[in-house]
């Protein structure tokens, strides 16, 4: 079972419109927490959002969708 790691950009436009943005893909644990810490280091204030797929016979399961806050990461 391979799981995949999507980590999303929240922000609010000048015109009050939220926007969500795909930042990163990667099945790299490693990786994914050295993104999150780089990008809250740079912006504490972001507003990131965590979602993790498994795939498993020939699909993809959404098995987690978590809001971050600085501090978290993957175990």
């Amino acid at each position: 079972m391979t799981e995949l790691y999507l980590l999303y950009s929240r922000y609010l436009t000048d015109e009050n419109i939220n926007h969500e943005c795909l930042m990163i893909i990667t099945s790299s644990k490693q990786k994914l927490n050295a993104q999150i810490k780089n990008i809250f280091t740079k912006n504490p204030d972001e507003e990131l959002r965590l979602e993790v797929w498994e795939h498993a016979n020939d699909e993809y399961l959404q098995v987690l969708s978590k809001d971050l806050a600085r501090g978290d990461y993957l175990d």
